[in-house]
Parts: C-alpha cells; structure tokens; sequence
C-alpha cells in the first residue's frame, strides 16, 4: 500500500515539474526542488523493492 502512494506521490511530483519546466527553466528553484524531491521519493521506492527481494 504504501508503494503505491509512493507511486502516485512520484508521478504527481514528475507532472508538476514537467509543467513548470513549460514556464522557467530547469535551473529554476522550484524545479531543482521538485526534481530533488522526486529523487527522494525514487529513492525509498527503490529501498522498499529491495527490502522485498530480501524476504523470503
């Protein structure tokens, strides 16, 4: 459940930043900072799926 609100937290971020990058460029702060956050989000994402091939 919680991966699939990581999920949904993911694409909402991408999607956002997508639209600003439109208006400001990409070094802009806000994009930086959603770009950072999503590197956040990928990165528990990607913790999650490793703590699941580690269970039997």
């Amino acid at each position: 459940m919680y991966r699939d609100l990581l999920i949904e937290q993911i694409e909402h971020s991408r999607q956002q930043m997508n639209e600003l990058s439109k208006h400001l460029p990409l070094i802009a702060e806000e994009v930086v900072e959603l770009s950072q956050e999503i590197d956040q989000l990928l990165n528990q994402y990607q913790r999650i799926n490793e703590k699941e091939q580690l269970l039997p």
